[in-house]
């Protein structure tokens, strides 16, 4: 079985710097950054679902799992033009 790990978001202080000193322009430039990666992950959630990825949430990620090996969950991705970059991949079949 192959595990995806997916980051969607941490704490507000991991994500920006000095958050007592933050400007409001800083604020939205971070927004315009945080939607556009929630929207990629979106893009990737959608294809994920339509091949059949089973999901569970942690606390500040998405985990998806399929029984197939770590090899063919690459091949997998990479023809669904997914960016391997952005995810965690794991074999965890020795965990069951």
């Amino acid at each position: 079985m192959t595990e995806i790990s997916i980051y969607i978001h941490g704490k507000p202080d991991w994500e920006l710097n000095n958050l007592s000193e933050i400007t409001g322009n800083e604020l939205k430039e971070y927004g315009k950054k945080l939607m556009e990666r929630m929207n990629n992950i979106g893009d990737i959630i959608t294809k994920l679902d339509n091949n059949k990825w089973s999901k569970s949430g942690g606390l500040y990620d998405l985990n998806l799992y399929k029984k197939i090996s770590i090899d063919e969950a690459k091949k997998e991705l990479t023809e669904l033009d997914i960016n391997l970059e952005i995810l965690n991949l794991r074999d965890n079949s020795e965990d069951y």
